[in-house]
């Protein structure tokens, strides 16, 4: 399967079918949600299947039209995974990989999880990923 077939509903306007169908490469659009983020709150979510485990979620607020590139275009989240699981791997880890310093740094942050933990479960992701790769 090619990105080619990545179409769009003919419903969604002509200006919203041009910022999907030609939007900028993946990273500057990271890049921009990197700058343009407000980190609204962070808290632990406990794991359905093993009830000592957690992981730490973040809520952003971005601009919508910058969300919709990052989510519906043809640039790479949802696309990538849409050409294969590891393409979506490696798109979420270079997401991760670039707001993850902002994230562990905001105040929300604070009177959480100790920022050790958090760090960890940054690196854990990034060594699956990194195995995943070597699979490959």
């Amino acid at each position: 399967m090619t990105i080619t077939k990545w179409d769009f509903a003919a419903s969604l306007g002509d200006t919203r079918l041009c910022a999907m169908a030609d939007p900028p490469p993946f990273q500057a659009i990271v890049d921009l949600i990197h700058k343009d983020m407000k980190v609204l709150c962070c808290h632990p979510e406990p794991c359905d299947i093993a009830h000592d485990f957690e992981r730490i979620i973040y809520c952003v607020k971005v601009d919508k039209e910058l969300f919709d590139l990052f989510f519906n275009s043809r640039a790479r989240y949802r696309a990538a995974y849409y050409q294969s699981p590891f393409e979506g791997l490696q798109a979420n880890a270079e997401a991760i990989g670039t707001l993850a310093p902002t994230l562990i740094s905001s105040n929300a942050t604070k009177h959480q999880r100790p920022r050790a933990f958090i760090e960890e479960s940054r690196l854990l992701s990034s060594v699956r990923r990194r195995v995943g790769e070597a699979k490959r």
